[in-house]
């Protein structure tokens, strides 16, 4: 999609109501995005810019692109420039480090290289054609790409041929219109691939974080995080500073990866979700509280996973 150099063909202010049903369709795509849409996308202030290669920016004054309508279809998608900040916005894919060549190659996501979660493919979650996710490396928090799925459930699990259709890749043109950041030095240890990281986002050009990488970085170390807990969210903050809708997803994905795992404990009560499983899940010194979030309560809190895709939740 912006593997060759593209021209704006027209820029507009969007209306406030193109821009509460724009939020509307992001909202039920990305949930978590929900309370921050108001910042990346102000009203008077959001603009649309459509491509002569079909595709449509979205952004903030001179804000680097927020949003992005892959074929001008509705198709809406992050940028890698948003899902840095927000690493959990989306559903995703791990692939093993080396695969990762590939795809900023430019080549779209062969499912024998998507590293299988701990309990199976039923770790991948709900899958439909059609599905926007994110590509991800083991060892790093950060999405190396975006696209949709181009398999259903039964073909995901057969784990063969292609699987997601990539339409915005790290390196790619739209990465260098947001000014050719990376949110840590696994982005710029080695030229062709991205490595194991768990520094957060420091909003740094290549250059700057290539020149911050440790020797034995630089030497091809692949050292990784010791504990699921230490992953990074909240857009890179410290956890301390997440905010409780950061900790909720947080938990959420680290009770899925760990005790949680084993899906044979499925279907539970949200109730039991949240105390035995999310909350023993929270970094250390983070306090998790349902109530204080945008969602108030755990169940619409899960109701927005399962609007998401990630979850199946029944009455």
């Amino acid at each position: 999609m912006f593997k060759k150099a593209y021209s704006p063909q027209g820029q507009n202010l969007i209306s406030k109501k193109d821009l509460k049903s724009l939020k509307s369709q992001l909202t039920e795509l990305y949930p978590s995005l929900e309370k921050t849409l108001d910042a990346l996308l102000p009203e008077g202030q959001a603009k649309v810019t459509k491509l002569d290669n079909r595709c449509v920016l979205y952004s903030c004054g001179d804000a680097p692109p927020a949003f992005f309508d892959a074929e001008g279809r509705g198709e809406l998608y992050p940028t890698l420039h948003t899902l840095w900040q927000h690493p959990h916005a989306m559903l995703e894919l791990t692939i093993h480090p080396p695969v990762s060549k590939f795809v900023l190659n430019g080549a779209d996501l062969m499912l024998p290289g998507v590293l299988v979660p701990a309990n199976g493919v039923a770790g991948f979650g709900t899958v439909t054609k059609g599905q926007p996710r994110c590509i991800k490396i083991e060892g790093n928090p950060y999405p190396i790409a975006v696209g949709k799925m181009i398999v259903n459930q039964t073909q995901l699990e057969k784990l063969k041929g292609k699987g997601l259709e990539v339409t915005h890749v790290y390196k790619d043109l739209l990465w260098a219109q947001c000014g050719k950041v990376v949110p840590n030095a696994g982005f710029s240890e080695m030229e062709d691939e991205v490595t194991p990281c768990t520094d957060s986002w420091k909003m740094l050009t290549s250059k700057e974080s290539a020149a911050e990488a440790p020797p034995a970085a630089a030497e091809g170390s692949t050292e990784t995080a010791s504990s699921p807990a230490a992953e990074p969210s909240g857009g890179g903050k410290a956890a301390a500073d997440w905010t409780q809708d950061d900790l909720l997803d947080f938990t959420f994905l680290q009770a899925f990866k760990g005790t949680l795992a084993d899906d044979k404990a499925l279907p539970m009560e949200a109730s039991e979700v949240y105390e035995k499983h999310m909350k023993p899940a929270r970094p250390e010194g983070t306090s998790l509280d349902v109530k204080k979030s945008s969602h108030k309560q755990i169940g619409k809190f899960l109701n927005a996973m399962r609007k998401a895709k990630a979850i199946d939740v029944t009455d």
